[in-house]
């Protein structure tokens, strides 16, 4: 409330912002304290499919190009595996994207990563997005759950 910031975000039709989390995403496995530190949600509440925006000052010493971009994304690879394999079992099968460029219109740098996996019959392609416009650092992290062998693709 009260920041501007140089880029803008269009909601897709049928899904809704919110500055405070659905409730569904407790059910999904988020911890509550972990969703009240996020300021931004974007959801889609007959899918489930939702993506949480935190916007972060970064340092005025720091400088980002796009290569250290896509090397903070794939640093988000090991903890969300190491985190899945220690709720859902250490032989859970989970098949990880390439960390690749983005553009997101107004954000110079931005990279995105997701792993596809399964628990308990649901499909779901878990990502995260590292991006940089002066003077944020910018971390989305996505869900689209589904239906084993059901693919939904990103908005």
């Amino acid at each position: 409330m009260g920041q501007r910031f140089p880029f803008q975000i269009k909601i897709p039709a049928g899904w809704q912002a919110a500055t405070q989390y659905p409730e569904f995403l407790v059910g999904q496995g988020y911890g509550r304290e972990g969703l009240k530190a996020t300021p931004f949600f974007l959801f889609n509440p007959q899918t489930k499919s939702n993506m949480q925006v935190d916007f972060s000052p970064a340092g005025r010493t720091v400088r980002f190009n796009q290569e250290m971009i896509e090397m903070l994304t794939r640093s988000g690879a090991g903890g969300l595996v190491a985190e899945l394999r220690a709720e859902h079992g250490k032989n859970l099968p989970i098949q990880l994207s390439k960390a690749v460029p983005i553009r997101l219109k107004g954000v110079p740098y931005a990279a995105r990563m997701s792993a596809q996996f399964t628990v308990k019959e649901e499909w779901r392609d878990q990502g995260w997005i590292y991006a940089f416009a002066e003077p944020y650092q910018i971390f989305i992290f996505f869900s689209l759950p589904g239906k084993t062998g059901m693919r939904i693709g990103f908005p």
